[in-house]
């Protein structure tokens, strides 16, 4: 039976940082925990079609783009990253859950309905228009 879910949050002081070579091969995961992994990108998520959930809180990520490729995608928690950008996530439409706490989202990068195809996306950005 394939891994259906893995969480390797590294949250302490002086932490070795996640081997994300291996990751990208569990193409069946459907849950995905990597919080303070020191991650600079989510290029680890790219192979993981079939996720439902991503957890990856506290690390450097400034790019999302791989993760508005995961159509299945419902939970995405990116809170205290370096995350300025959203317009990549428009595409998500099963999105349901989406903590994005602790980043400097610029409000011109952050879309609105109807290109944000999750109502959750859409209301997030919407308050943060004037």
């Amino acid at each position: 039976m394939p891994l259906r879910a893995l969480a390797v949050e590294r949250l302490g002081r002086g932490a070795t940082p996640l081997d994300v070579a291996t990751v990208g091969t569990l193409t069946q995961l459907r849950s995905l925990a990597i919080s303070g992994n020191k991650l600079s990108d989510l290029a680890v998520v790219e192979p993981l079609i079939n996720l439902e959930a991503l957890v990856a809180a506290g690390n450097a990520i400034v790019d999302v783009g791989p993760a508005g490729r995961l159509a299945n995608l419902r939970r995405l928690e990116l809170d205290v990253n370096l995350i300025t950008n959203l317009d990549a996530l428009a595409p998500l439409e099963r999105l349901t859950r989406f903590v994005i706490a602790g980043n400097a989202i610029d409000k011109a990068h952050c879309p609105v309905a109807p290109t944000a195809k999750s109502a959750v996306l859409a209301t997030f950005c919407a308050g943060l228009r004037p």
